[in-house]
């Protein structure tokens, strides 16, 4: 964009690319010079959201509520927090609050394949293996290739010792990426 409003300029103003010479290069220069600071002030006034992930994210969830993807990242902060804390108490509210805009994201887009299989991860966490095994189900259902929700989905049958199911799930898993060590 930013090239062809030169090009676009050069050509309104008559100025020669070449040379840098023509009659209008005072003109063409305080044009370039008034864009360049409001492009300036434009994104200073974002720098502050720029400060790290958790910033961006929320400020994509601020400018984007209805965005799954914008959820979905928004989610993922919030587990990562809840799997780094050691705090039992923080530790709920992050997985509280990745639980909210994780299913925020799926309510948005259903079909949201990571979003599912982070939930899933969620769930997972928490102890809860019915839910967890429903969300990897919701992932393969719609990324069937998707390695990790296969081979974690096996070790939850296997856990429930529902070996066919798991057998299956490993296969598949196996299918995905036959290079993961893990699966061989």
């Amino acid at each position: 964009f930013v090239l062809a409003l030169v090009l676009l300029l050069c050509r309104v103003t008559d100025l020669r690319m070449q040379t840098f010479a023509g009659k209008s290069k005072t003109a063409f220069l305080s044009v370039i010079a008034i864009l360049s600071v409001c492009y300036f002030i434009a994104s200073s006034s974002r720098t502050s959201d720029w400060k790290n992930n958790f910033t961006i994210f929320k400020s994509g969830v601020q400018a984007a509520p209805n965005s799954s993807k914008t959820n979905q990242a928004m989610g993922t902060i919030y587990g990562t927090l809840a799997f780094q804390e050691t705090n039992p108490e923080r530790q709920a509210v992050y997985q509280d609050s990745a639980k909210y805009f994780l299913e925020k994201s799926l309510s948005i887009l259903p079909a949201n394949a990571d979003a599912a299989f982070k939930l899933a991860q969620l769930y997972e966490m928490k102890g809860n293996s019915d839910s967890a095994m429903k969300y990897y189900r919701n992932t393969i259902q719609y990324k069937p290739e998707y390695y990790m929700a296969n081979d974690n989905l096996g070790a939850l049958y296997a856990a429930k010792q529902n070996y066919d199911s798991a057998l299956r799930c490993f296969n598949r898993a196996y299918l995905s990426d036959s290079t993961i060590e893990m699966t061989l």
